[in-house]
């Protein structure tokens, strides 16, 4: 399956997921998103801005890390 996300802040990008692999990118920021299901109300993985890599994780139904991260990096790596 794939398709388009918009998030909390308006931002747009397209994913795509395989069994309990998934993989997002922004359209506007150089930024993208690996992982996969832990089960069924969290995530995990990597993500990837301008060439460094970092873990992120994903809870259903609350604020997770992944929220305050992508809002901090989208700030800071533009795509030009």
């Amino acid at each position: 399956n794939s398709g388009t996300f918009v998030d909390q802040d308006g931002d747009t990008g397209t994913y795509s997921v395989n069994g309990s692999n998934v993989q997002f990118e922004y359209d506007d920021y150089d930024i993208v998103f690996n992982g996969n299901s832990v089960d069924q109300n969290s995530m995990r993985g990597t993500y990837t801005v301008e060439g460094s890599t970092d873990n992120w994780r994903a809870t259903r139904g609350f604020n997770s890390s992944l929220t305050s991260q992508t809002s901090t990096i989208k700030t800071q790596s533009p795509k030009k």
